[in-house]
């Protein structure tokens, strides 16, 4: 009986105890649940805020801007709503680690400091790499709409290249800020620019040889021939009626023929009016 008794007063003392600590902590529980909800009351206002804002200052960029707009309201819409994303899931971050001090949870509460740390480093490289696509299309579509000096395909081809390089700098700024070690990545694109920019010397000069061999046999005709005689270089026999500066045009018993200049230089050719000349 006496253990009976001392065990309910054992029991008693635990449950007194615990109730104690719950009642204790309640204060902290409730400021805890407090700050969650005003963390929530405040995210939702911040991010219709920063909505409004970010749709404000597209629809006046909007409409600043010369040119055809594409999919402007969706556009517009989309950034609105990323923005608003960001700023009501980073209030709710700010208020969750409050919250978890007020609650006494070290670890977790400092694993929050800690992200909470981290933020401005992500947020600023994600927006230097959306400022890189920003402005690696305003510069794609100011070459494409601007320069008019070379053919539609040279301008295409120049504004690609030109959002490329602008997007892919910025997109290295942008993880450099982040934290990510972008040495491998910044070998493996010079390599690849290297790769590109020499294949494109190796494709002229391989399709220019062609061009300056007709330049420098043009020229040798002009020097050693003159527009009236009558030449033969290989199997074509004609008078010369003009000496331009890559290809020479004969008059043949069968019609005009265009010989490229390249066969003056590289065939011997004959005035049949007068001295046999080296070509």
């Amino acid at each position: 009986m006496e253990y009976v008794t001392e065990w309910m007063g054992t029991m008693q003392a635990d449950v007194f105890d615990l109730l104690q600590q719950i009642i204790a902590y309640l204060p902290r529980l409730l400021s805890g649940v407090l700050l969650l909800v005003i963390g929530w009351l405040v995210a939702r206002a911040l991010r219709a805020i920063a909505s409004n804002v970010i749709r404000g200052w597209d629809s006046l960029s909007q409409r600043l801007t010369i040119g055809r707009a594409v999919d402007a309201a969706k556009v517009r819409e989309t950034s609105a709503s990323v923005v608003g994303k960001v700023v009501y899931w980073m209030t709710i971050l700010f208020f969750v680690a409050a919250a978890a001090q007020a609650l006494d949870l070290p670890a977790f509460s400092s694993w929050l400091n800690r992200a909470i740390l981290y933020l401005p480093q992500l947020i600023s490289g994600a927006l230097v790499i959306v400022l890189g696509i920003a402005l690696g299309n305003w510069a794609r579509t100011a070459i494409a709409r601007g320069v008019k000096s070379v053919t539609a395909q040279q301008r295409l081809l120049l504004a690609g290249a030109a959002q490329a390089i602008i997007f892919v700098t910025m997109f290295v700024i942008g993880l450099d800020l982040i934290g990510v070690d972008t040495s491998v990545l910044v070998i493996v694109i010079g390599v690849a620019v290297g790769m590109f920019f020499g294949g494109g010397a190796l494709a002229f000069g391989l399709g220019a040889r062609t061009m300056v061999s007709n330049l420098i046999g043009a020229r040798c005709a002009q020097r050693d021939c003159r527009v009236g005689d009558v030449i033969r270089i290989g199997t074509v026999e004609g008078r010369i009626l003009q000496l331009n500066r890559s290809t020479v045009v004969l008059e043949t018993g069968e019609g005009r023929a265009t010989i490229p200049g390249k066969f003056f230089s590289e065939q011997s050719t004959q005035v049949l009016d007068g001295d046999l000349v080296r070509g």
